[in-house]
């Protein structure tokens, strides 16, 4: 598709899409060395489409017609949404308003009860999504050790 870096004075060309200007890219494709987390992440995502049966896109092909047959070139594409609840869109599903894309199941209330023994304020949240998940296990256990020296009462999301 492209290189990276992007070059700042050269407009980045991607079939089937306006020419973009080094400000309309992601950080990381401008500065790769900057956000190494994010380029392996990225690029690995990308790396085997030869090998998969078919890339599913949230999109719906008369909408987006020119990208799809594109992409379609690369590898095969089976556009499959929108994936928006009937409560977001016409409503002629009766208490439709959840995505149903969780892969496990969901445990809220396990939170929730934990979360309401605790003073308003005092939980710290650490979110560690996808990029987080390129960290050292040394990495992690500092993040953990610091907020347990500190006392702090945490709540931890995290891909791993």
């Amino acid at each position: 598709m492209f290189k990276l870096p992007a070059v700042s004075s050269e407009p980045v060309l991607i079939e089937g899409l306006p020419v973009l200007k080094i400000q309309n890219l992601p950080s990381f494709v401008v500065l790769p060395e900057s956000y190494p987390a994010n380029v392996k992440m990225t690029t690995s995502q990308f790396s085997n489409l030869d090998k998969a049966d078919y890339v599913l896109i949230n999109t719906f092909y008369k909408l987006e017609m020119e990208v799809v047959d594109i992409m379609s070139k690369i590898c095969p594409i089976l556009t499959i949404g929108p994936t928006i609840p009937s409560t977001y869109l016409d409503r002629r599903v009766e208490n439709d308003s959840d995505y149903d894309l969780d892969l496990f199941e969901l445990e809220a209330n396990i939170s929730i009860d934990w979360l309401s023994t605790k003073q308003i304020g005092s939980v710290v949240s650490v979110s560690f999504g996808s990029i987080a998940s390129h960290q050292s296990e040394k990495q992690m256990e500092e993040i953990w050790m610091g907020l347990k020296e500190k006392q702090f009462s945490f709540l931890v999301g995290s891909q791993r």
